[in-house]
């Protein structure tokens, strides 16, 4: 490996965060190779950094086992080596990952840790992240005003910050948290008021994301308002914008706007359609949360399309997978007794390996003072010549 590999896979890291907003698919393959060459250079610390930078762009793919087996070894070395930034950001790809398959407690658990973390660091532009994880974790539950609040807390600390591309991305995507935050809270009026200037802001970092997720709110909006054709061309919009989007939250996410924007005005032949294929999008992509809403989606729909048998079965699965994600969070809470039973047991090991070396040192050390109190002794007593011995 040449000598230069930092700087090598410092600029692959520095172009993967350029591209990442406009291709995670392009950002993720050089941040591949830039893991690549850490493994092969052997530099630990340099493996980590990429393997956590990994974990965050897989996460946003949905990929959410590779991205949990790049977290575990590259958290645990920011935690060994105290480097608390990274170990707050690992934090906070954790509590994404696990608000995105429906594990609340643990995302927030998690989410708040790395709160405290930047906080203790003076992080501003991770503290604001972090509030943008706090209010979609609160979103997703249903906690609309402390949604609101902490997507506005996070706004707040980005007006603390100098103007940048990283603050305009940040900007932007606290903006679309909030315009969500209050879609959900009923509060339409103020997503149509706002969606220009959010939209101007995701335009700039060229995220297809999040532009398709912004007509898609605001096609909702319109529908819940009335204004039927509107709404339609905004959706209209948001279709071509989605066909450019590789997320597979964003993709579900706005495929359930566009169908619940149908079933706002009565259609209730598209907007099951609808539904029904962000339902398989989240699926097959392992996206719990939304697997749920869709299914909620859609039994309301069916009920009031007069579809009772399909809505009791869509309520039915969604009974089943409520108790599987029971029994998944219990699973995962027994792992993390075991990993600390595990814990405790090699520092136990550890502190007996570390007492035994000590007691082999000190016996070694006696021997050496007890052979060298000897030799002292022999060289400081005179020898004695036998009397009457010929000279």
């Amino acid at each position: 490996m040449p000598e230069d590999a930092r700087p090598t896979i410092d600029a692959l890291l520095a172009e993967a965060e350029n591209a990442f907003e406009g291709s995670h698919a392009q950002a993720l393959v050089l941040t591949l190779k830039a893991l690549a060459l850490a493994i092969e250079d052997g530099d630990v610390e340099l493996i980590a950094c990429c393997q956590l930078e990994c974990a965050r762009q897989q996460r946003v793919m949905c990929r959410y086992g590779e991205a949990l087996a790049n977290l575990e070894d590259s958290f645990n070395y920011f935690v060994q080596t105290g480097d608390r930034l990274r170990e707050g950001i690992a934090l906070r790809t954790y509590a994404a990952i696990y608000d995105e398959v429906g594990l609340f407690d643990e995302a927030l658990d998690c989410n708040q840790r790395a709160l405290v973390l930047f906080e203790e660091t003076n992080q501003t532009l991770f503290r604001a992240i972090c509030f943008e994880d706090t209010g979609n974790i609160m979103r997703r539950r249903g906690y609309h005003a402390e949604a609101v609040a902490a997507f506005e807390n996070g706004l707040a600390l980005l007006d603390e910050l100098p103007p940048g591309l990283a603050i305009t991305r940040s900007r932007a995507h606290l903006g679309c948290g909030l315009l969500e935050a209050c879609l959900e809270a009923g509060d339409d009026g103020r997503v149509l008021a706002s969606i220009g200037r959010v939209l101007e802001q995701v335009c700039i970092i060229g995220n297809g994301n999040l532009e398709a997720y912004c007509h898609s709110m605001a096609a909702l909006a319109q529908a819940r308002q009335g204004d039927a054709a509107a709404s339609l061309a905004t959706a209209a919009t948001a279709r071509h914008a989605l066909a450019r989007a590789e997320s597979p939250y964003e993709r579900v996410g706005c495929l359930m706007h566009l169908g619940r924007a149908r079933d706002a005005v009565g259609d209730f032949a598209q907007a099951p359609a609808l539904l029904s294929e962000a339902l398989e999008t989240a699926v097959l992509a392992g996206i719990q949360d939304l697997t749920l809403k869709c299914h909620s989606e859609l039994a309301q729909i069916c009920e009031r399309a007069g579809n009772v048998t399909l809505a009791l079965e869509h309520l039915k699965t969604l009974r089943r997978l409520e108790a599987d994600l029971l029994n998944s969070r219990t699973d995962i809470r027994l792992d993390r007794l075991r990993l600390e039973v595990e814990r405790e047991r090699s520092r136990h090991s550890e502190v007996d390996l570390a007492r035994q070396e000590l007691e082999r040192q000190v016996a070694a050390r006696t021997v050496e003072l007890r052979a060298a109190k000897e030799t002292a002794e022999r060289v400081s007593t005179p020898e004695t010549k036998c009397i009457g011995t010929p000279e």
